[in-house]
C-alpha cells in the first residue's frame, strides 16, 4: 500500500490559503469556508447549537463571542413585567439557518400560598403572542420549567409566532416575566423551596439558556 503525502490541499481555483492544511503531528485544519452539506437525503441540519448554565460563561459563535449572565440570586416576583435574569442575548444565525430553537430553563419557587407567574418570549422588541404561558400551582407549588420555542424563518414575518421574513442581523431573545400579584399569588424564580439534599432550606437555583440553529 503506498503513502500519499502532502501539506495542504487546495481546490483549484483557490490560489489563496489551502482549503485542508495538514501539521506534522496529523491534525487537520480547515479553512474558513468549510460548509456542512445535507447528505443521504437529510433536507435538514444542526448549523449552531449551545446551551449552558447562567454562569457568565463565554460562548463563542459564528457570529462572535457572547457572554452570558452570570445569574446568582433569586428573583422576586412583582406585578410589573420583568426580564428573566440570564434569558437574554443578541444573535445573528448562520446563512442558510431556516429555523432558531431557543431554550430556557429556570426553577420556580414561592411566597405566596397560590403563585401565579405569566412568562413569554420576546424577539427583538416584539413579545411573542403565542408563546404566553403561565404556571399556577396551589399550597407553595415549586417546579422546574423548561420553555422551549422555535423561530421559523422565510415567509411573511408573524408577531404571533415569532416568524422572522428574514433574520440577517442581530436580534435580542429574551424571557419577560410577572406575578400575578405581589401577595397572595407571588412566585419567584431561581429558587428551589426546601431543598432536602442540600438543607432544609430555600436554595438558589441557577437557569440555563441555550440555541440551536438548523438550515
Amino acid at each position: 500500500m503506498s503513502t500519499l503525502k502532502t501539506t495542504s490541499i487546495t481546490h483549484g481555483s483557490n490560489s489563496g490559503t489551502a482549503n485542508l492544511a495538514l501539521t506534522s503531528a496529523g491534525n487537520v485544519t480547515v479553512g474558513a469556508d468549510l460548509i456542512a452539506t445535507k447528505q443521504n437525503g437529510c433536507q435538514r441540519i444542526v448549523l449552531e447549537q449551545f446551551y449552558t448554565p447562567c454562569d457568565g460563561s463565554v460562548i463563542a459563535l459564528q457570529d462572535g463571542n457572547h457572554t452570558i449572565l452570570n445569574v446568582t440570586a433569586k428573583q422576586t416576583g412583582t406585578a410589573s413585567e420583568v426580564l428573566m435574569n440570564g434569558s437574554e442575548i443578541s444573535y445573528t444565525p448562520p446563512t442558510g439557518t431556516t429555523q432558531v430553537i431557543y431554550e430556557y430553563s429556570f426553577q420556580i419557587g414561592h411566597d405566596g400560598n397560590d403563585p401565579i407567574l405569566n412568562y413569554w418570549l420576546y424577539v427583538g422588541t416584539d413579545p411573542v403572542a403565542y408563546s404566553a404561558s403561565s404556571t399556577r400551582g396551589h399550597y407553595y407549588h415549586c417546579n422546574r420549567v423548561v420553555f422551549k420555542w422555535a423561530i421559523n424563518i422565510g415567509g411573511s414575518a408573524s408577531t404571533n409566532t415569532g416568524r422572522q421574513a428574514s433574520w440577517g442581523s442581530a436580534k435580542t431573545l429574551k424571557m419577560m416575566w410577572r406575578s400575578l400579584d405581589a401577595s397572595t399569588y407571588r412566585g419567584d424564580i431561581h429558587e428551589a423551596e426546601n431543598f432536602g439534599p442540600l438543607s432544609s432550606a430555600d436554595v438558589f437555583a441557577q437557569p440555563t439558556l441555550g440555541i440551536t440553529a438548523i438550515g
